[in-house]
């Protein structure tokens, strides 16, 4: 027989080997890892589904006017006066009550515009009504229309003293 100088002979390799059963753990182990990780990013990408559509179903926040608006039109959609309450301060709450609710809920369409005003009352008495644009990308807002009430219509906007 002519043994290949080049390939060792598998005879005089001492090195200890591992049992078969010890190998076959260490792969269950891995694979059990492997799949462990899986689940926590199933699992992740789950709940951060569920927290967005939650957000979501929040509508937007109370903090601009419009927001503000765009709550009372829901509500008045949804027949929600307790969420419509939620919406008013002490003083209108008790200016406005079911029937005044059903009053504004006969007004309500689909569809609805919100715009951002100012009323501005001018030392002499006057009043200035000033549109303004939405807010831009730093949150700023700019005068879009300015119109003079007329005096027969101060009345209207008493409460801005």
């Amino acid at each position: 027989m002519i043994l290949d100088e080049k390939a060792p002979d598998p005879r005089l390799d001492n090195r200890p080997r591992p049992p078969e059963k010890t190998r076959s753990a260490a792969n269950r182990r891995r694979v059990l890892s492997i799949a462990a990780l899986l689940v926590v990013i199933a699992v992740t990408v789950l709940v951060t589904f569920y927290v967005r559509s939650c957000q979501e179903k929040q509508g937007p926040a109370l903090d601009t006017p419009g927001n503000v608006a765009y709550h009372m039109a829901q509500s008045l959609k949804d027949n929600d006066f307790a969420a419509f309450q939620t919406l008013l301060t002490e003083e209108a709450r008790l200016k406005i009550d079911a029937t005044e609710f059903g009053a504004l809920q006969k007004l309500n369409t689909d569809k609805a515009l919100y715009g951002t005003y100012a009323l501005v009352r001018l030392e002499n008495g006057r009043l200035l009504m000033v549109y303004m644009t939405p807010p831009d990308q730093n949150g700023h807002y700019k005068i879009q229309d300015v119109k003079i009430v007329p005096s027969d219509m101060n009345e209207l906007f008493n409460h801005a003293k």
